[in-house]
């Protein structure tokens, strides 16, 4: 495998589950060495699972497979002194510390970002919680059931009319888009310490990632707007529906077009060599050949040889397609 663009970062993966965690999992993707820090006997809780259970022939949680693959994993007492000795080692080497511990956690074991940041002018440090950094309900641990799908409104908008009972969230449905905000977050701020040499924090939440998927909605009402669910899909409006089948027809008929395109191609052309540029456009789902148009000029050089069997060929799939 050639080079990768994170080929010598060093990650630093001290959380737990998967919004924090599969943020270094990507990272380890592009080549960055992950380093998971987990907790002495049991290891991270992601490991296992309750419901529901670890089937037959299975060694560990599906989702801590896909998760914690490409990672080196280290145990460590971080309530200990030898612990911290450790990891305040690997914090002066490594460019990227990542971790989902509720603040009041990080402080008793000393690994939050004023108690890492001296030890590493260059570091960045990435916080993810489940509600925000600030706030009332900084501290509260948050899962993506909760945060992510109830908090943001999605449990409720995402149901067939409102007489219909919320559903249940899927595993991991909300913590796999905000650990790449939290990817994205770190990308960003390796960026800036490309510019400045510095490094830094960034954080992300669960709510705030589902505002975010819920965005159109959440605009929508504080613009004074009522959300309401959308109606089951036997209930679709008429209007809709009549979008709907103009929408399928357009497509058909382009399908149509572009197939005997296709068929005149294979007709005409054995050999595809030196076709010259075309111009097209594409507006409303239909492809049509722009006013004032002209071919693209040849490229500078000497031309490549063409071949007398397909040059007719060629200009009949030029004009065919332009004609669309």
């Amino acid at each position: 495998m050639g080079e990768r663009v994170f080929d010598g970062l060093k990650v630093i993966d001290c959380a737990s589950f998967i919004a924090g965690p599969a943020a270094a999992t990507v990272m380890s993707d592009f080549g960055a060495e992950v380093i998971k820090i987990e907790p002495p006997g049991s290891g991270d809780p992601y490991r296992r699972r309750a419901a529901p259970p670890i089937g037959p022939g299975l060694k560990s949680n599906p989702g801590f497979v896909l998760d914690g693959r490409n990672k080196k994993s280290l145990a460590l007492d971080l309530r200990l002194t030898a612990g911290q000795v450790v990891l305040h080692r690997l914090v002066a080497e490594s460019d990227v510390f990542i971790t989902n511990y509720p603040p009041p956690v990080r402080r008793r074991l000393g690994i939050t970002y004023e108690d890492l940041s001296p030890l590493n002018a260059r570091l960045i440090y990435a916080s993810f919680t489940g509600y925000g950094e600030t706030g009332p309900e900084a501290d509260k641990p948050g899962f993506d059931a909760t945060a992510w799908w109830a908090r943001s409104g999605l449990m409720h908008l995402l149901r067939a009319g409102e007489e219909v009972a919320p559903a249940r969230s899927l595993p991991g449905i909300g913590d796999h888009p905000s650990a790449m905000a939290t990817y994205g977050a770190i990308v960003t701020a390796l960026y800036q310490r490309e510019r400045t040499g510095k490094g830094g924090y960034v954080g992300s939440s669960l709510l705030a990632n589902g505002l975010w998927a819920n965005g159109c909605s959440v605009q929508a009402a504080l613009c004074g707007d009522k959300v309401v669910p959308q109606p089951p899909r036997e209930r679709v409006r008429r209007a809709d529906q009549e979008s709907a089948r103009i929408l399928l027809e357009d497509a058909v008929g382009l399908n149509e077009r572009v197939g005997r395109v296709v068929h005149q191609v294979f007709d005409h052309l054995a050999i595809q060599d030196d076709i010259e540029g075309l111009v097209l456009v594409v507006c409303s789902q239909k492809l049509y050949k722009p006013s004032g148009y002209t071919r693209a000029a040849p490229p500078r050089g000497p031309s490549p040889t063409k071949n007398p069997a397909t040059q007719g060929g060629q200009e009949k799939m030029q004009e065919a397609i332009i004609n669309l």
